[in-house]
This record gives C-alpha cells, structure tokens and sequence, in this order.
C-alpha cells in the first residue's frame, strides 16, 4: 500500500510540473531578419501579436494576430504605427508595403531549446519574411 501511494505521487508531481510539455511562444523575441534591426515580435496570450523594427533609421511598429498549429506558424498584421514623417501621400503605400513585408504565411518552426526557435518560410516568398530566420527570446 505504501509502494502504491509513493508511486501515485510521484506520477500526479510529474504531471502538476508538466512533464513532456512543449515550450511557449508567449513572450518577447528578438528575430533575425536581413534589412532591419531591432526586430522584436511580441506574442500575448489569446494569439495577439506586435512587431516592432528599425527599417532605415525608421522606427516601424505593427500588430495583428499569430496561430501557433503543432509546428506550423503564422502571422497577419493588420495595423500599424508609422513614423510621423512619412508624407500623407506615400502613408497608405507604406502601410500596404508593411503588410506585405510582415505577414508570414504558415511557417515551420523548430524549437532549439525553450528560447530559440528556427523559422523556416514557405517557398517561393519575396518579402522580410521570405527567408529562413531565427526567434531569440529576450529576458
């Protein structure tokens, strides 16, 4: 009777510490994208999502939505926060090119540990995104 009770602890101890669990995306990463700097993507609870970036001395902020399926990743941008001196006539091209850039089609992702992942794009893309790049979370 003793054996049972140890043993039946020792299993509910591993599963309450999450025994076998895989990591989470929740948090802040920095990626490693050719052409910007400062690139971060924060990932919220619920699939929310903002990136921010430093494209030619610019200052570029966007949020939107991220699904996370297995190994498969995603991202959908739907706004953004421009800088203040990108001329009115130029904004809504901007805005249209910024979407382009920062919406990742579904996308293999390879956790190397609990604070890199490697992102591998679909084939065939033209943008930031377009080439395989790495997530480093920041602490």
């Amino acid at each position: 009777m003793l054996r049972r009770s140890i043993f039946c602890l020792i299993v509910a101890s591993a599963l309450a510490l999450g025994c076998g669990s895989k990591p989470s995306i929740v948090g802040t990463w920095s990626l490693g994208i050719s052409g910007a700097t400062d690139v971060t993507a924060t990932f919220a609870e619920g699939g929310n999502l903002t990136l921010n970036a430093t494209i030619e001395s610019y200052k570029v902020g966007a949020s939107g939505l991220y699904a996370l399926d297995g190994d498969s990743l995603t991202l959908t941008v739907s706004k953004f926060d421009l800088p203040a001196d990108i001329p009115a006539a130029f904004k809504s091209m901007a805005e249209a090119e910024a979407k382009r850039q920062l919406t990742l089609g579904a996308s293999k992702i390879e956790w190397v540990g609990n604070d890199e992942i490697r992102v591998t794009p679909p084939a065939g893309g033209t943008t930031a995104l377009a080439k395989p790049f790495t997530m480093t979370r920041k602490k």
